[in-house]
């Protein structure tokens, strides 16, 4: 195991050298950060994600309506990714409204 699990924010360990020249490298991560998993729990719909920034910032955005341009979609909650960079968001759901759509936004 190679702890901790990653360099760093944004950042990866590449062990493509490691069992030959037993050198340990540090690339760019190609993750971005985003929404993993989608429940429905009775009259809530609770969405968590990964790769998010550590303790950063992020907003959920919200529309009934995906040719909206972003900039015009509603923001329906704004947190902290948690020390692993992780964010689990509750958010209720009303049966007689229109489908929403959602998107992560970070900074």
């Amino acid at each position: 195991n190679i702890v901790p699990a990653t360099p760093g924010p944004g950042l990866n360990w590449d062990t493509g050298s490691l069992a030959s020249s037993g050198t340990l490298n540090i690339i760019a991560g190609a993750t971005q950060p985003g929404i993993t998993s989608v429940v429905l729990s009775g009259t809530n719909l609770v969405f968590s994600g990964s790769n998010g920034s550590l303790n950063g910032s992020f907003s959920v955005l919200t529309t009934t309506n995906l040719l909206l341009p972003l900039g015009r979609w509603t923001t329906n909650f704004s947190s902290q990714f948690d020390g692993a960079g992780n964010f689990s968001v509750t958010n209720g759901v009303n049966p007689a409204a229109p489908q929403q759509f959602y998107i992560l936004q970070t900074p």
